[in-house]
């Protein structure tokens, strides 16, 4: 019984992180991504002190 929990659990993380790695590498987010990429760049935000 705890083998087949553990394969059903490596199983479900395996999804999740190539769900993840393909939700990043999608071509819907590299805007926000390049965005995000520039804000240290971005003149226009105030400093926090």
């Amino acid at each position: 019984m705890l083998s087949i929990i553990a394969t059903v659990s490596t199983v479900m993380v395996t999804i999740t992180f190539v769900v993840i790695v393909v939700w990043a590498w999608s071509g819907k987010r590299k805007h926000d991504f390049d965005d995000a990429a520039n804000l240290p760049f971005d003149e226009n935000t105030t400093e926090r002190k």
